[in-house]
Parts: C-alpha cells; sequence; structure tokens
C-alpha cells in the first residue's frame, strides 16, 4: 500500500465570485513513593475506531476563511494496509508457512484463483493480559461463515510476544472465488487489526509465474455469468500459537517490501476483477468509508471517495494509519518509515496544540497472592495524568496498552519495579517516562521459599487420539503443552487442534467434541465442548477451546475427550477411560 497524499485546499469568497469548493488528492503508492513529569516531543501514534452503521453522508462544502484538509478515502482499504498503534502487530499473507521458524513465506498481497493455501499470521504484544480474540472474513463486503471460533492468548510474558497464524484454503477440485478477501480481528468488541488481500484470474501469458503445475487453459477467457459464491467451498487450517520474542520477525522485511512494489505489477498479472465483482468492492468500501469519515467528525464526497477533516493528524490515528510528514500511510509504522514520502505541494495547516507530557503519581497498594516459590507479591495503582496534546489519550507501561487509569504494576516483596510509561494523543504526539516504583510491601522476614516435590507424572498416550468420529491433533493447557501446572481452584485454558467427520448414517446429527476432567477416584465431569456443530461429509479442522476452573484437591488430573451426538453441548457426560487423556494437570 503506498502513502496517502493530503493536499491541502483553501476555499474562500471572492467579491462578486461564485463560491468555488475544492478538493485534495490522494497519491496511492496507600503507600505515596515519588512522582514526576515529563514533556514531550511529536511522534506517529495510531489507533482505529470500530466500525458502526454508516451515518448520511455530507457532501464536502468549502467555509469561508477555514482550512480544510481532504483525504483521499479510496486507498485506506487497499489490499496491504493495516492498522497501527494496537496490541495486534500487521497482518501479513504468504502461499508458505515455516512452522519451525515460525514465519510466513513467499509474501504477496494479490492470489491467483488455483491456490493450494493462503497463509496469514501476525503477532500479539498483550504484555501480562490474558486477551481473548474473535476473527470474521468477508469477500467483496459479505462475511463468509467460517468455523471459527474464539481463542485466547495467555500472557506473553517479560519480553515475549505471541505469533498467531492460521491458513484459509478451498476444498478439492474448487477454486478459490475472484474478489477482494479482508480479515477483521476483534478483542471485547474492538476492531485491532485486519488484512486485505485480492484473489484474481492471472493472465495466461504469466500464469507460469504462480507455481508447479497450473492448467493454463483455466485462464483461457470465459463466459462474463455472475461469480456464484458457495460459502462451503472454504477450508480453515490452525496452526498453535507460537510464544516469541517481542523482537521476533514472522516475516522477511525483503519479501514485505517485495509484496508491496508487486501491487504495482498487478494489472499485467491478472485480469481485471470481473464487472459484479468490482461493483460489490466498490460498493463495500463505500459503505464503509462514509462510516469511517463519520466516525471522526468528518464530512464525505462520495463522488470524489474523501473526507474532509480539519486535523489531519488526529483523522488519521483514528483510521488508523501513522501520520509522518504530512502524510497518512497505512502500511504500518515500519514500513512507512522504509519508503519516505515526497514533499506535498503545500503545508499542513493544523491547530495550535500544547505539546503533550504527563504526571504520575501511585495511589493504592495490595497483597496479590504469592509465585510459585511462595514469595508474596504486591500489587501497585499508578495514576496518570495527560496534559497538552489532544484526546483521546492512550496510555501504555512497557509498551502494554491499558484499559485506562489508574491501573496496576505488580511486583515482588522487597523488590521494587522499573518500566516505562507513555502516553499518546489523538493527534499524534507521544511522551514516556521511566519510573522507578519502590516495593509497598517489604515483611521483616522473607517468606522461607519451599519446594514442593511434584509426584511422578502419569503417562499419556501418544497424539493423535481419536474417539468416535472425533480425533485430536495438538493439545495446549495453559501455554505449557499436554502438561500443566496450575493452582488450585485458577482458570485453566485447554486449546485443542481438531479433526471430526459427519457419520455417513446421520448426515444431519450435531455432534460435540466433549472436554472432560478426571482423577478416576472423586472426579469424572464434563468441563465443555471444544466442537458443537454439524461437521461436513468430508470433515473439517479447527481449533477450539474450554476454559474451567481447576480442582481444589491437589494431585494429577486427566484431560480426556468424549465425541456425542447431542443436540448441544451437555455437562453430564462424564469422561472416558484413560485412553482418550489427551492431557494432564497438577494441582501442588
Amino acid at each position: 500500500m503506498r502513502p496517502l497524499r493530503i493536499s491541502i485546499i483553501v476555499c474562500a469568497m471572492m467579491v462578486l465570485l461564485a463560491a468555488v469548493a475544492c478538493g485534495g488528492g490522494a497519491q496511492p503508492a496507600t503507600g505515596e513513593p515519588p512522582s514526576g513529569s515529563t514533556t514531550a516531543t511529536a511522534a506517529p501514534a495510531a489507533s482505529r475506531a470500530p466500525t458502526s452503521p454508516a451515518p448520511t453522508a455530507r457532501p464536502a462544502t468549502a467555509t469561508i476563511g477555514t482550512t480544510h484538509t481532504v483525504i483521499d478515502m479510496s486507498r485506506s482499504s487497499q489490499p496491504g494496509s493495516t492498522i497501527a498503534g494496537t496490541i495486534a502487530e500487521q497482518m501479513v499473507f504468504g502461499r508458505e508457512y515455516d512452522a519451525q521458524k515460525p514465519e510466513i513465506l513467499q509474501l504477496a498481497w494479490t492470489f491467483p484463483v488455483d491456490s493450494r493455501q493462503i497463509y496469514f499470521g501476525f503477532g500479539i504484544d498483550n504484555g501480562p493480559q490474558r486477551v481473548s480474540f474473535t476473527q470474521t472474513l468477508t469477500l467483496n463486503g459479505e462475511e463468509v461463515p467460517l468455523p471459527v471460533k474464539p481463542f485466547s492468548v495467555p500472557p506473553s510474558g517479560p519480553g515475549k510476544k505471541q505469533f498467531h497464524a492460521r491458513g484459509v484454503a478451498v476444498k478439492p477440485g474448487k477454486t478459490f472465488p475472484e474478489g477482494r478477501y479482508e480479515i477483521f480481528v476483534y478483542a471485547n468488541g474492538e476492531l485491532l487489526q485486519r488484512g486485505i488481500f485480492d484473489v484474481k484470474q492471472p493472465i495466461a501469458t504469466s500464469a507460469l509465474n504462480v507455481g508447479v503445475g497450473v492448467d493454463l487453459n483455466r485462464y483461457r477467457d470465459s463466459a462474463g455469468d455472475p461469480q456464484q459464491v458457495d460459502p462451503d467451498i472454504f477450508v480453515l487450517t490452525e496452526q498453535p500459537i507460537e510464544a516469541v520474542p517481542e523482537d521476533f520477525s514472522y516475516y522477511a522485511e525483503g519479501e514485505l517490501e517485495q509484496a508491496y512494489d508487486a501491487l504495482n505489477q498487478v494489472a499485467e498479472e491478472y485480469k481485471p476483477f470481473p464487472d459484479d465483482v468490482q461493483q460489490a468492492i466498490e460498493e463495500a468500501a463505500r459503505r464503509e468509508n462514509v462510516a469511517r469519515c463519520g466516525e471522526i467528525g468528518g464530512a464525505y464526497d462520495p463522488a470524489a471517495d474523501t473526507c474532509t477533516v480539519s486535523d489531519p493528524a488526529g483523522a488519521c490515528a483514528a483510521l488508523g494509519g501513522v501520520y509522518e510528514q504530512d502524510t497518512c500511510d497505512f502500511r504500518g509504522a515500519e514500513e512507512a518509515a522504509a519508503t519516505p514520502s515526497p514533499t506535498p505541494t503545500r503545508a499542513t495547516t493544523r491547530s495550535t496544540l500544547q505539546p503533550l507530557s504527563l504526571t504520575w503519581r501511585a495511589g493504592a497498594f495490595r497483597e496479590a497472592g504469592t509465585n510459585e516459590q511462595g514469595v508474596g507479591i504486591w500489587a501497585q495503582e499508578i495514576f496518570v495524568e495527560p496534559l497538552g496534546g489532544a484526546p483521546p489519550y492512550t496510555i501504555l507501561f512497557d509498551n502494554s496498552p491499558q484499559a485506562g487509569t489508574p491501573f496496576e504494576v505488580f511486583g515482588l516483596f522487597c523488590v521494587g519495579q522499573v518500566g516505562t510509561i507513555t502516553v499518546r494523543s489523538s493527534d499524534g504526539q507521544s511522551v514516556e517516562e521511566r519510573i522507578t516504583v519502590p516495593d509497598p510491601i517489604c515483611p521483616t522476614q522473607t517468606p522461607t521459599v519451599t519446594h514442593t516435590p511434584v509426584p511422578t507424572e502419569p503417562p499419556l498416550p501418544p497424539l493423535p487420539i481419536t474417539h468416535g468420529f472425533a480425533t485430536i491433533n495438538g493439545v495446549d493447557i495453559l501455554g505449557q503443552g499436554r502438561s500443566a501446572t496450575t493452582p488450585a481452584g485458577s482458570s485453566v485454558t485447554v486449546q485443542v487442534d481438531y479433526f471430526i467427520i459427519q457419520a455417513s448414517d446421520c448426515p444431519s446429527c450435531i455432534q460435540q467434541i466433549a472436554i472432560g476432567v478426571s482423577n478416576d477416584v472423586t472426579v469424572n465431569q464434563t468441563v465443555g465442548c471444544a466442537y458443537d456443530g454439524i461437521p461436513s461429509l468430508e470433515g473439517e479442522s479447527g481449533t477450539g477451546s474450554v476454559t474451567f476452573d481447576a480442582p481444589t484437591e491437589p494431585g494429577w488430573y486427566f484431560v480426556r475427550i468424549f465425541n456425542t451426538f447431542e443436540f448441544s453441548c451437555r455437562f453430564d457426560f462424564g469422561t472416558t477411560g484413560s485412553e482418550f487423556s489427551i492431557g494432564r494437570i497438577y494441582v501442588p
């Protein structure tokens, strides 16, 4: 995605002349530790407001004596665009996936219709917080129903982040429908990230560049009948969520730049979209742009697909872009910096804003339990007050977004905590301050660290494990693999990679993959269902999860599966035998 060019047009009323409205163009291409304060320098920042129903569009008009900035909306939702400033990093797409690295390979924003599988992935920098995500897929503006289960990401831990990858394919004998695909990532109802790619018919003479074994006849001119899309042809494949270093790159920088450069050669290698597909794409983009322009307080001009705003930096941030050198770029901060924007023909006029600064103070503190070694943990409230800039503000601690102020900082008894507070304002300013939080709790005698020996781990049968028509291929418990240790009564999430197939004598039967916990003595209960639906005759793969409270009595517990045929998930199934144990939990 090439950077947006923001031009400023000042329209004036001349005596005895008619008023003329002008538009801008776009080019693609309770202890109280010490407090402190600091002053900012301007830096790019961005956040994305979730999409809401489209408001009534207002025509772009000129006001006497007022400076307007016109943003070209047509390039804000093209293949390769991203949303900056969230815990979900840029989503990339590729033809291959290397699970060992892990890394998305052969990056592209446009794919041929006969692609075997299109992989996509993004990093998640969620710090100490557990986040639950949902994803949706749209084709030409219409949602494609997929058996996508919400997935939960455990805390990243210091110096770590998560990497999530999936693949979308079509069933054997089918090809990808032509059009524009958009994948949206939500958490708590807020849109955090989206990725966009196109699927097109290659021009026959360039089809050899697509891959091995290409049927050239597939790309000959065919009848221009409107495309009919069967959503049941799509298959979603899951990859385990990987914990990686926070500076880890899940793609090659050179490949990403080549993918952006390749957008300039799309017309040479692929046919244009059919008229009905192009019309659907444009209509979907228009609906979204009307809504997004309204959300940032702008005036939308449907004829020019532009949004007139008074604060370009704030508008760019609200749209999810990175604002630098009077340019709003939607390729992400790193890619935008790699390609400097040309100097605009006119300078941007901004409102007079005070430099951004911050003050902070400590509030109440509390005991927050103990760690695995029995050492106490304290929690200290931190109040942050942004000064200057333009609200709303985004507050981060050690690069982890906070829901608001105050937020809590955690540390061990008798050990202080050092971290960085960052405040970003909607006008693009950013300020940070390194702070030290002294330990608010330090008993006169440090608790004795005791090491309780863990009993011998009971054996588990190897994966895959099949019960009935369901097969479990992968298991992850609390990010610890198939075997996990957790305190009594704590929250436990079990995530499984499954394959389930339709019963040939009951094609409309609803099936469940029930998850149960058992110690074969006192506990034998179902805790949830990782799958609840009607599988296809060919079978389907996916990832599901259940969350429950750990048993309260110490000891080893087995996690087991049970394939059932019920109208809904029930909790009175019990569990199966030891040969269906997919994992185990130890409660010390």
